[in-house]
């Protein structure tokens, strides 16, 4: 017994850095299963991993530490995480548009209400489609109207693959407290990876909410997003670090 248990190949875990992305279906030659309260998923190495919610599949990519940008339709069609496809853009605002909080802190969590909209709707959604044809499908409208959820904005659902790729996390209106017992609100950027970090307090371009100051509503929030992702796009011409 002890023999044969030694032979078995070992697994390997891997979870989304843009997450964590928890109850999410996976599949794999081997395994198979949801993604744990940590948002991994198990394979052997090199297999590729598609995930699903419900009846929706969202993606395959060889199994690994992954953002959503890594997921593609076709086995096929794997390949280095492109932010400007259609198809990438439409799969992270489909899912980051499932999560509770704005910021996406605890990442996204399905449950089985969530897996049972989705999948009534599951026919009509294509995340190849064009991204203004996307965000108006009857499908996809009415998985977020059921839901009574927000769906995100393109440069929102951009800006969030873009930090996570280069392994940052945001966090939006941390309380800060100050000596006067009043606080400051501050948006937040760390690194994905636990551990102890130097801060850097500033106000600029990586600062309160992109050279807005504050965002009290919708409309301040798109424009914030807006311009950093005009900012890392190259579009630099009307936005100043300072």
């Amino acid at each position: 017994m002890a023999e044969l248990q030694s032979k078995l190949p070992e697994l390997s875990s891997g979870r989304f850095d843009d997450g964590p992305l928890v109850g999410l279906g996976y599949q794999t030659a081997s395994q198979q299963g949801f993604t744990d309260e940590q948002g991994r998923s198990f394979y052997q190495g090199g297999e590729t991993v598609s995930f699903s919610i419900g009846k929706l599949p969202i993606g395959s990519a060889i199994g690994g530490s992954l953002t959503l940008a890594a997921l593609r339709d076709s086995v096929t069609e794997l390949g280095n995480p492109d932010l400007t496809l259609p198809e990438t853009v439409n799969r992270a605002r489909f899912v980051q548009s499932l999560a509770v909080e704005t910021d996406l802190r605890n990442g996204v969590s399905i449950d089985d209400t969530i897996r049972d909209i989705v999948s009534r709707h599951a026919a009509g959604i294509s995340f190849t489609s064009d991204i203004d044809i996307f965000e108006q499908s009857p499908a996809v409208r009415g998985v977020f109207s059921e839901l009574g959820s927000r769906f995100r904005g393109v440069q929102e659902a951009r800006n969030h693959l873009r930090r996570a790729q280069t392994g940052i996390k945001a966090l939006r209106d941390v309380w800060v407290p100050t000596r006067d017992n009043s606080y400051l609100l501050a948006d937040v950027f760390h690194p994905i990876d636990a551990g102890r970090y130097p801060v850097l307090l500033r106000l600029g371009i990586y600062g309160r909410a992109f050279r807005i100051g504050a965002i009290s509503n919708d409309e301040d929030r798109e424009i914030s997003e807006k311009r950093e992702d005009s900012w890392f796009q190259g579009d630099r011409d009307n936005l100043h670090p300072y």
